[in-house]
């Protein structure tokens, strides 16, 4: 069924936010769940952050990890640490080992 704009700007429902989403019928809008985001008005779902990016509730875009940490799956909340002989250099989906010759005594480093 094509839905006629006009109509729905005249039923006195309101827009959900950006960072929201509602189904139909719905009584108010819900936030993205971490993982999630939304960047336009009037979405009926989120859509999941890429890997090498990440949301926490209720966001408008995904983040990109930091240089030091990686993410290398869709739709989460955080980024993992990389860990001692291994470095990233942001949005990255792994670690690195450091190269022969070259070490790395900490962790979360670029």
């Amino acid at each position: 069924m094509k839905i006629n704009k006009l109509s729905i700007s005249k039923c006195g429902c309101s827009s959900c936010s950006t960072g929201t989403y509602s189904g139909s019928g719905a009584s108010s809008c819900y936030n993205c769940g971490p993982g999630k985001y939304s960047n336009e008005t009037q979405n009926i779902a989120c859509s999941s952050c890429l890997a090498g990016t990440y949301s926490t509730l209720g966001s408008i875009s995904c983040t990109d990890c930091p240089a030091g940490r990686y993410q290398q799956n869709e739709g989460q909340q955080s980024c993992e640490i990389c860990q001692p002989g291994t470095y990233s250099t942001g949005k990255s989906i792994s670690c690195t080992d450091c190269p022969a010759g070259r070490y790395q005594p900490n962790s979360e480093r670029s």
